[in-house]
């Protein structure tokens, strides 16, 4: 009967009261208790030692329960970590990579300026070749022309020197006949 008005009065303290449950049991055994004056009421009330393991109780229950949920933000940042680790792995190892490309893209950029380089001197010395084979040409022709007009020539020298031989026959003639 005593533990059922315990409990009744346990019910009727304010929850802003801390967590303990009055009680104003007149039982003939004396328990260790705590005597606090209620802010509210000004009245003094016995805190026995049943209320202070509810009290240790509800407050382990709670600091379990905080303690689980540490826990497990703790484990997710330990998870975090480990995975923002990783991937800073990667990224210094991609860096490596880039820097290796941008040395190596610094010796490709000096092969392809050679490269336009030895273009830009072939096309030169290509022009330079069409340039001389067009000389070419044109003197081959010239002379081609030259040898047909030779080779002509030479097929007129008999005619020439008959017309030449005709011509001071007809001189000769001419004189003889003035005489």
């Amino acid at each position: 009967e005593s533990e059922k008005k315990k409990d009744s009065k346990r019910k009727d303290v304010p929850s802003s009261s801390t967590s303990s449950s009055p009680s104003t049991s007149s039982t003939s055994t004396p328990s260790p208790s705590l005597a606090a004056p209620l802010p509210s009421e000004g009245k003094v009330v016995e805190i026995t030692g049943q209320d202070l393991m509810f009290v240790i109780n509800t407050f382990s229950q709670r600091f379990n329960l905080e303690y689980s949920r540490l826990e497990a933000i703790i484990n997710e940042v330990t998870r975090c970590d480990r995975e923002f680790l990783l991937r800073l792995q990667r990224t210094q190892k991609l860096r490596l990579v880039l820097e290796d490309i941008l040395d190596h893209q610094e010796e490709l950029i000096a092969a392809l300026k050679e490269l336009s380089e030895f273009q830009r001197n072939f096309e030169q010395s290509l022009e330079e070749t069409r340039s001389s084979l067009s000389q070419q040409k044109d003197l081959m022709e010239r002379k081609k022309a030259g040898f047909q007009i030779a080779e002509q020539l030479e097929q007129k020298i008999p005619q020439l020197e008959t017309k030449i031989a005709n011509f001071y026959n007809i001189i000769e003639r001419s004189a003889e006949q003035q005489q």
